[in-house]
């Protein structure tokens, strides 16, 4: 989840998410390469068609 908007009173939830690729270059602890040792194109991992979500939250100013 993200906090955005003007006064930060806005949440924003990533119900579904994918890349093309797999793979990240010069993360903090590996510097100068790839994780996995190189990027790899996963073009099958994208996004194909609609998705239905179902979703729900509870929120409480008593954190129960």
């Amino acid at each position: 989840y993200q906090i955005t908007g003007e006064g930060y009173t806005t949440i924003a939830y990533t119900l579904f998410r994918c890349f093309g690729k797999m793979g990240k270059e010069n993360l903090l602890y590996r510097p100068g390469r790839a994780s996995g040792e190189k990027i790899v194109d996963t073009p099958d991992a994208q996004l194909q068609g609609t998705l239905s979500f179902s979703f729900g939250m509870h929120y409480s100013k008593d954190g129960v």
